[in-house]
């Protein structure tokens, strides 16, 4: 399984993504993923998988399975999924609800972790990175309307930066979520790194 995983992440860096896309769903069998395979083994099972059909009249779980910068990448189809019908429910980390709880597409945001997964009732499901394979996705059919998710624009923060004149450039040189794949360390620079670009 790892070979069909690894084959399928060289298609896609290759732009081959309708043969890739398939193959990466080879990630939710390893062993890497076992934790989460675990926490979601459950609703997995016995909630029938949703692949792109019209849903009206019923509640779709969205469930994060990736780290947070894919998972907010994957926001871009939430349109998508909105515009096929029903009630939808997007499970993800707690540092990560507060982002979406405004998003227009979503009808409910919820934790990931087990005891919020068991009161949710949902009739169809899928994992959040699916969502490209989903929908049959190559290089030229990413979508993109405009920007698919926002901040928060009361926080205070977020008015002191836009108060700033010039453009404001947000960078994030640390990953602290573990990924199981790379290490947060193998994933994250230094600050000082970034010194040169910012003090020219």
């Amino acid at each position: 399984q790892d070979f069909w995983f690894n084959y399928g992440q060289l298609l896609l860096l290759l732009g081959d993504w309708q043969k890739g896309f398939p193959l990466f769903e080879h990630r939710t069998i390893l062993a890497l993923y076992g934790e989460q395979n675990e926490k979601y083994q459950s609703i997995r099972e016995k909630t029938p998988l949703w692949q792109g059909e019209i849903f009206s009249g019923k509640t779709l779980l969205l469930l994060q399975d990736i780290g947070f910068g894919d998972t907010i990448q994957m926001a871009r189809y939430l349109p998508q999924v909105k515009a096929r019908g029903g009630y939808v429910v997007l499970a993800v980390a707690p540092a990560l609800q507060r982002l979406f709880e405004d998003c227009p597409w979503v009808d409910a945001v919820i934790g990931n972790d087990e005891e919020s997964l068991a009161q949710v009732a949902c009739d169809i499901q899928l994992l959040l990175m699916s969502l490209p394979y989903c929908f049959g996705t190559t290089v030229h059919s990413v979508p993109w309307s405009g920007p698919y998710i926002e901040g928060e624009k009361n926080l205070a923060d977020f008015q002191s930066i836009k108060s700033m004149p010039g453009k404001q450039i947000g960078l994030v040189w640390s990953s602290g979520q573990p990924q199981g794949i790379v290490s947060p360390r193998a994933r994250s620079a230094y600050l000082r790194d970034f010194l040169p670009v910012l003090t020219s």
